[in-house]
């Protein structure tokens, strides 16, 4: 009897530190998960950044030869550049430079929510390790009390009488 309550009780210790072990890895698992895919995400927002910058300064080179064309138009047409034909230019390139900067504030913003997901997966994945560790203590916690109502069962029924026969008790 005394063989078996000892097994029981390493089996419970055993098995509790397994659990715990096992949580602890999930935890670690979940932060550097969580690093990669931030990582990732930066990188996505960084990428299209750069994405965006290019086309938007693609569209300005666009926009400069569309302005050179249309100035030389109107004075290949013999109109001097004064008065509506001025008006018509500055017009033309004040909604060209407003539409590429509308692009550049959307790209700004697609960057900064690249990066704010970035930040949220971090913060996710900080409270999912946290779960994990506090788990794998409710494990250990939970696994000595488990020996402790064990080994006093066994106490209680004379599985440890012949180890406390000579000490009285």
């Amino acid at each position: 009897m005394f063989a078996l309550a000892v097994v029981s009780l390493l089996t419970t210790v055993a098995s509790t530190a397994m659990q715990a072990k096992a949580q602890r890895e999930q935890a670690k698992v979940a932060e550097q998960t969580a690093a990669y895919n931030s990582k990732l995400q930066e990188n996505q927002a960084i990428q299209g950044d750069m994405e965006d910058r290019e086309a938007i300064r693609r569209e300005r080179a666009v926009n400069a030869k569309l302005k050179g064309e249309q100035r030389a138009a109107i004075g290949g047409s013999g109109v001097t550049a004064v008065g509506s034909p001025l008006e018509v230019l500055g017009e033309t390139a004040g909604l060209m430079e407003l539409n590429i900067m509308d692009s550049a504030r959307a790209a700004e913003a697609r960057r900064r929510s690249g990066f704010a997901q970035a930040s949220m997966t971090r913060w996710e994945g900080a409270n999912l390790a946290e779960g994990y560790r506090k788990q794998a203590t409710g494990t250990i916690l939970s696994g000595i009390g488990q020996v402790a109502s064990d080994a006093y069962g066994f106490k209680k029924s004379g599985a440890f009488k012949f180890v406390s026969a000579g000490g009285g008790g």
